[in-house]
């Protein structure tokens, strides 16, 4: 249990981080999450609007394809749930405010 209340405080950092507008620490929080976590969609979809604020916006388009991709192998095992459904509506939103392609549904 001692990991799971970790891994949330850590995301609840970067999301605090980003929330203030302290993008840089929360990139920082945000990578330091995937490298335990390489497919955790929520630090993904973080870092991506982090990148994003910090006008990396390659960076933040490849962050939330994966994070999309992840999204739809979800619903594919559990199809309507609704947070999946939630995130891959604000992923694809992000993506088409970037102007980059969105995965077929």
């Amino acid at each position: 249990m001692a990991v799971d209340k970790d891994y949330a405080m850590q995301l609840g950092r970067a999301w605090a981080q980003h929330r203030e507008n302290n993008n840089l620490a929360a990139i920082t929080e945000f990578n330091a999450i995937l490298k335990q976590s390489a497919e955790n969609i929520d630090a993904l979809y973080g870092l991506g609007l982090a990148l994003r604020a910090q006008g990396q916006r390659e960076d933040a388009i490849s962050n939330f394809r994966s994070a999309l991709q992840l999204v739809e192998n979800a619903l594919v095992l559990e199809p309507g749930k609704d947070r999946f459904e939630m995130m891959h509506r604000m992923i694809s939103q992000r993506l088409t405010e970037l102007d980059a392609p969105t995965l077929p549904r």
